[in-house]
C-alpha cells in the first residue's frame, strides 16, 4: 500500500473562494518537485486532475493545502487515471470525467483517483473540505454524472486483481453512496422540498447529460460561460426551493451566490 495526499489552490486566480483538487503519492511540502518531469524522474505520481501542475498546495482554509491523505492502492489508482499527466491532452488522464464542466470537474476527478483509498468497511477518501465542494457535489455528483461508466470502471480494474492484496479487488466493488441526497434529507428530513430538490438536481443532472450526447454526436461544446449559467440556474432554483437558511445548510454557501466551477482558461485550451 501506499500514502495518497489530496491537495488545494485557489481555482483560477488568487483568492477565489473555489479550490481546485488534486492527488500525489508524495508529500509536496517535503519533495517540492517544479514539474512532472520531476515527479516521473523521482518514481512519483500526480495527477493532475483536470488542472496544472502545482508544486505545492495553499488555500485559506488550510495554509499548506493538504486537506487529506489516507493508505491506498497504486495499481488500483494507475488503473482508475493515468498519472503525470494532463487531462487536457491525455484521455486515460480524465478517468471518466471525459468532458470537463460536463461529466465533472476537478473535484469529481481528485475523488475518482482516490477510490482507491477504499477498502473492507473503510469508505475512500473525497475532497469533502475543499470549498466549494459541497455545490460541486449537488452538480456533478460525487464521482462525475455518468455513474454508469464510473461503475464499468471500477468493476473493470477490480476484475483486473491489480493489487496483490485481494481485499482491494472486493472492496472496489462495493457501489459509492450518494452522499449529496443523505446530507439534504438530514437538513430536510422526509419532506415534499426534499422531494422536489432531489428532482429538480435529476433535471439539472439529464441536462448536462443531454449536453454531453450533443457534444458526442459532434455539436459545439459549451462556452464555460454557459455552463456556469447553467449550474448558477440550478441553484437560484434551489435557494427560491429552499430558502436562504436551509440552502446554507446543504450548500455551504449563502443564497444568491453566484458560484463559477468550471474554469474558461481549462475549457479553451480543451477547444484548441
Amino acid at each position: 500500500m501506499s500514502l495518497f495526499y489530496v491537495w488545494v489552490t485557489p481555482a483560477f486566480i488568487d483568492g477565489s473562494w473555489v479550490d481546485h483538487t488534486w492527488v500525489t503519492d508524495y508529500d509536496t511540502h517535503l519533495t517540492p518537485h517544479r514539474s512532472i518531469h520531476a515527479v516521473k524522474a523521482n518514481g512519483g505520481r500526480v495527477w493532475l486532475c483536470w488542472g496544472d501542475f502545482h508544486a505545492k498546495g495553499k488555500s485559506m482554509k488550510h495554509p499548506n493545502g493538504l486537506i487529506g491523505s489516507a493508505q491506498g492502492s497504486l495499481p488500483v489508482a494507475d488503473c482508475l487515471c493515468k498519472a503525470n499527466a494532463y487531462s487536457k491532452t491525455d484521455v486515460d488522464a480524465c478517468g471518466t470525467i471525459l468532458i470537463y464542466g460536463i461529466d465533472g470537474v476537478c473535484h469529481q476527478l481528485a475523488n475518482q483517483v482516490l477510490w482507491a483509498t477504499k477498502a473492507p468497511n473503510v469508505s475512500p477518501l473525497v475532497v469533502q473540505k475543499a470549498r466549494g465542494y459541497s455545490v460541486s457535489k449537488a452538480l456533478y455528483g460525487v464521482y462525475g454524472i455518468d455513474s454508469q461508466a464510473w461503475q464499468q470502471r471500477t468493476k473493470s480494474c477490480a476484475i483486473r486483481n491489480l493489487d496483490p492484496d485481494p481485499q482491494w479487488g472486493v472492496a472496489m466493488l462495493a457501489n459509492a453512496p450518494d452522499s449529496f441526497e443523505r446530507h439534504a434529507a438530514s437538513v430536510l428530513r422526509l419532506s415534499e422540498k426534499l422531494s422536489r430538490l432531489i428532482k429538480l438536481r435529476q433535471q439539472h443532472q439529464a441536462n448536462l447529460a443531454e449536453l454531453k450526447a450533443s457534444v458526442l454526436r459532434g455539436g459545439k461544446m459549451p462556452s464555460a460561460q454557459m455552463l456556469n449559467s447553467l449550474n448558477n440556474d440550478f441553484l437560484r432554483q434551489a435557494a427560491e426551493l429552499l430558502g436562504p437558511i436551509d440552502f446554507e445548510k446543504i450548500f455551504e454557501i449563502p443564497a444568491g451566490e453566484v458560484v463559477n466551477l468550471v474554469d474558461p482558461k481549462m475549457l479553451a485550451e480543451v477547444d484548441t
